[in-house]
């Protein structure tokens, strides 16, 4: 809804007829950026290190190695032994989903959604000899600038 109204008001204030394709993707951006701004409200982290370590997603690909998602988190100086709970956290708050199935990724912010998330990633990746991957969730991409493959 919020995609909607955006990108209707960027259509009224240009004086459009009607919705055009630059309205919808400048209302995707406010959107996206709506999202980034909803999750610093929910953290449990303090802002600044929370943005700090978004920020280091900037120019990522939607889809990335665990490996280099802890790269990207410690270069927000985050402290060597938070990395994997701020790895966490950020699945958590639905920043990221876990790979469940060949390129299918799962999202959720409910406990037990993400426990049964946890558990098929696992089976998935032992079952296919895989590294762990993560995917930025769709709503977060066009403000960080995240590119699909």
């Amino acid at each position: 809804m919020y995609l909607v109204k955006a990108a209707v008001s960027f259509a009224v204030n240009r004086k459009h007829d009607r919705v055009e394709e630059r309205d919808i993707l400048d209302g995707e951006k406010q959107y996206s950026q709506y999202a980034l701004d909803s999750i610093l409200v929910e953290n449990g982290i303090t802002i600044p290190q929370l943005e700090s370590v978004l920020f280091e997603f900037v120019g990522v690909r939607a889809v990335l190695t665990e490996e280099s998602v802890k790269e990207l988190v410690a270069k927000a100086d985050i402290p060597a032994e938070k990395v994997d709970a701020v790895v966490e956290h950020l699945v958590k708050l639905s920043f990221m989903g876990v790979e469940i199935s060949d390129q299918v990724f799962a999202y959720s912010d409910e406990p037990r959604e993400l426990r049964k998330n946890r558990v098929l990633s696992e089976r998935f990746l032992a079952e296919v000899q895989k590294k762990r991957q993560y995917e930025i969730n769709k709503p977060f991409r066009s403000y960080l600038e995240v590119f699909e493959e």
